[in-house]
């Protein structure tokens, strides 16, 4: 695999085929007027929304980020902050800013924003991810996995930031792993237990909605008589359950599995 190095608006990018860069180039206009008339023009099936996303700091300058916020309006808008230490090193040495406070100026963080990873937050990070009313989403298995650090997740919680969780890399597929790994993780950091207690790892795992009147039935079922599951009080699933005691999976009221 050919490996490339770009240098693009101050910060180092990692290309990892040359091939693919070329492929995606060839349907880059300069702009997003061309991708966003693609999106407007696709009438997307029952059950999926449509959102955007702006991939980090080092890959979108605040330009461009506007674009995609006027863009996406209410729409769902993902964007990695602060994965790396490097990340936040050379955004500071850029913009003067944090990442986080370079995506608050562009407009890009309020209450549909998702702020993915949130790993290596300085400052006012979190004071400012609170005020915006936005997600985190860390994604624990990746981050173990790429060796990027813990997050932290107590201090956002604290400050009342909703948290999710994610599977970015893929090395495991497994929500269980992922959810209790906030609290796993945070015994590791601090040296204290119960910085997230069950039923916020559930919270985070699931949207923390419940099932309710008139709203389509998302749903698993847990097996609760296999080796790791068997005495389980329900709650205690979320620490002794893997993705293979799943035994069925229901979306919009439709068994899936």
């Amino acid at each position: 695999m050919t490996t490339a190095k770009m240098r693009v608006k101050g910060f180092d990018h990692i290309v990892l085929n040359v091939a693919d860069v070329e492929r995606s180039l060839a349907f880059y206009s300069g702009t997003l007027g061309l991708p966003a008339e693609r999106v407007e023009a696709w009438r997307p099936p029952p059950g999926v929304t449509v959102g955007a996303a702006i991939h980090s700091v080092r890959a979108v300058n605040p330009r461009q980020m506007q674009v995609v916020v006027d863009w996406a309006g209410e729409r769902p808008l993902h964007v990695h902050v602060s994965e790396q230490a490097a990340e936040n090193r050379d955004c500071l040495n850029h913009y003067g800013r944090s990442p986080t406070r370079v995506l608050a100026d562009a407009g890009a963080l309020g209450p549909a924003t998702t702020a993915v990873h949130a790993t290596h937050l300085a400052g006012d990070d979190v004071a400012e991810l609170a005020r915006s009313g936005c997600t985190v989403a860390m994604c624990p298995t990746t981050e173990r996995w790429l060796a990027d650090g813990i997050g932290p997740s107590g201090d956002l919680a604290a400050a009342g930031v909703r948290l999710a969780v994610g599977s970015d890399s893929q090395a495991v597929i497994d929500p269980f792993e992922e959810m209790r790994l906030l609290e796993l993780h945070q015994r590791l950091l601090t040296g204290k237990t119960g910085t997230h207690d069950p039923a916020a790892l559930i919270a985070a795992g699931t949207g923390g909605t419940g099932l309710r009147p008139g709203e389509p039935a998302d749903m698993v079922t847990v097996a609760t008589d296999t080796p790791r599951t068997a005495g389980v009080e329900p709650l205690g699933l979320v620490f002794a359950a893997t993705a293979s005691d799943i035994t069925q999976v229901v979306v919009g009221g439709r068994l899936i599995r």
